[in-house]
């Protein structure tokens, strides 16, 4: 294939190595130039994590480099998905292509496969993708490439003994005096299998930041390493210098925001989410940041705020619908996000006191959708008791206890939520002994 252009695989350590030149061959050819511009932009998108760039450059790629080369294209931009946190475009694009259909993949295309499959959390997908890069791969010895891409599925599938196995070939192989890459993935298999000391990860750290401290993906890994050792203020600060260059780098900017939520500051925290929500393309990538934004605040006791997210989270699913009315709109929601909705219940609970009364009613219509669906739906039950309960219905709060006491007998809240009720009803002995129940099932 004269005027085919190389693709690249890309690395664990979310680092792509790009070529450091296009095939020859092709290079010679003055017709391809264009393609080869073309490509050029595309890889430097990938390695920039552009999603915008990216996603603009990958059909026009695939129409120019034609069908030869899809598989590894696609590969390639299902990869890019992954590391920008786009996983559910990712997956579809994987399915969409029927790559794990297809017999003849090259040992690049299975490699970038089954890492795309890794972040986006398939381990299933992602062990189809790794046992045919093991046939397709070169046998006689553990390659740089294959020896990191072997070591992800044994960490999806947490297999210690496994990956200590790979990491051991891999400190026998011969690394050039300028290639930082094995001293980066056993930096991070370090922080997870703990294979090495963590003082010994650390100084690898501060080894690779010497040599590769304005690298982003070095900064990201090392910060990442950081993080799992409970040095939070030496990742931030690695972020810090990441995103004083690169002010709209994905994942420097959230990783930044969970390590706040680690440290409990949800004011840094949402910040970050806040400007993530700007950079978000797509309304999967503003879901995505929404349900951080929203753990960074319960995560915080931030219930309220927290309840706030999770409601505009849903209100993106809810913008899909062709339903107009609000009891028609909870039950597609309760078909499509009932997980979804029910957090947002259980959020609205813990802060009910600061719900208005529209809110309280809309809450009740959730609940009530989510037990069309699944009446024995014992939590959605709860919310909607409380609900009941805080709208001033004590009757019918009343009767949906009774209903899960039934099949909750020893669960403690059901008498704390009875006791409340009992005592809108001025009923305080019956309050009382409730009270008196549950502090004995505590």
């Amino acid at each position: 294939m004269a005027a085919a252009v190389s693709l690249p695989l890309l690395l664990a350590a979310f680092e792509p190595l790009l070529p450091n030149r296009l095939s020859q061959a092709a290079a010679a050819n003055k017709s391809d130039k264009a393609k080869l511009e073309t490509a050029a932009l595309f890889f430097k998108a990938i390695k920039e994590e552009d999603l915008f760039i990216g996603e603009r450059l990958f059909n026009k790629i695939r129409q120019e480099l034609g069908s030869e080369q899809d598989s590894e294209i696609v590969a390639a931009q299902a990869l890019l998905y992954a590391r920008c946190q786009s996983l559910p475009q990712c997956l579809n694009l994987i399915r969409d292509s029927r790559l794990t259909e297809k017999p003849n993949l090259t040992s690049e295309a299975l490699a970038n496969l089954t890492l795309a499959a890794y972040l986006s959390k398939d381990k299933n997908l992602a062990m189809q993708f790794f046992q045919k890069l093991k046939k397709a791969a070169p046998k006689k010895s553990l390659t740089e490439h294959l020896a990191i891409l072997t070591t992800i599925p044994y960490t999806v599938l947490d297999n210690e003994a496994e990956a200590k196995n790979l990491l051991k070939k891999m400190s026998n192989l011969s690394w050039g005096d300028n290639d930082e890459t094995a001293r980066i993935l056993l930096t991070r298999l370090t922080a997870s299998y703990q294979t090495l000391s963590s003082e010994t990860a650390y100084r690898t750290i501060q080894e690779i930041l010497k040599k590769k401290g304005s690298d982003s993906a070095i900064l990201i890994i090392c910060a990442e390493n950081l993080r799992k050792q409970a040095r939070y203020q030496e990742a931030i600060k690695l972020l810090d210098r990441l995103l004083s260059k690169r002010n709209n780098h994905w994942w420097g900017r959230e990783l930044r925001a969970r390590i706040y939520m680690d440290l409990y500051e949800a004011g840094p925290a949402a910040a970050d989410c806040k400007e993530l929500l700007k950079q978000a393309a797509s309304p999967s990538d503003k879901k995505h940041v929404l349900g951080l934004m929203s753990r960074i605040y319960e995560h915080s006791s931030d219930y309220f705020n927290a309840y706030k997210t999770q409601s505009e989270l849903l209100l993106i699913g809810a913008a899909k619908t062709t339903q107009t009315t609000e009891p028609a709109i909870s039950r597609e929601l309760a078909r499509s996000s009932p997980k979804l909705l029910l957090q947002k219940g259980e959020l609205a609970v813990k802060c009910l006191d600061r719900l208005d009364k529209k809110e309280l009613v809309q809450i009740a219509t959730d609940m009530e959708a989510l037990l069309a669906y699944k009446p024995n739906n014992l939590p959605a039950l709860y919310v909607l008791a409380c609900t009941q309960r805080k709208l001033g219905l004590n009757s019918q709060a009343l009767k949906n206890i009774n209903l899960g006491l039934s099949s909750q007998p020893d669960y403690a809240p059901w008498y704390e939520e009875r006791a409340k009720v009992w005592q809108g009803l001025g009923q305080k002995d019956q309050a009382r002994r409730d009270l008196e129940k549950a502090k004995s099932l505590r």
